[in-house]
């Protein structure tokens, strides 16, 4: 149960906070050349829709922060600020 509070305090209260933060200065920011607002940008992972042998705690944690990711871009869109999500996967031996 350890490794799941950890994981919980670290990757999803780590990115609600960082947000909680950042978000009263990019509220007042304004877009630079490209005339958009800011963006924030949320590390998923290809576990957050794949299932994978014994990666129960990671793939959850990684799944709620897309899903955090989803919500944060529905409540700071009248801020005009971007939320996204990122999600690598695994990458095969190069030969």
């Amino acid at each position: 149960m350890e490794d799941w509070i950890k994981s919980m305090q670290v990757s999803i209260i780590g990115h609600a906070l960082v947000t909680k933060h950042c978000l009263p200065y990019m509220r007042h920011a304004i877009g630079g050349k490209s005339g958009h607002g800011p963006s924030i940008i949320f590390l998923g992972s290809i576990s957050s829709f794949r299932a994978q042998p014994g990666c129960a705690t990671y793939a959850t944690m990684k799944g709620a922060i897309v899903q955090m990711a989803r919500n944060c871009a529905f409540d700071f869109a009248k801020y005009n600020i971007r939320v996204n999500s990122i999600c690598p996967g695994t990458i095969g031996k190069l030969k």
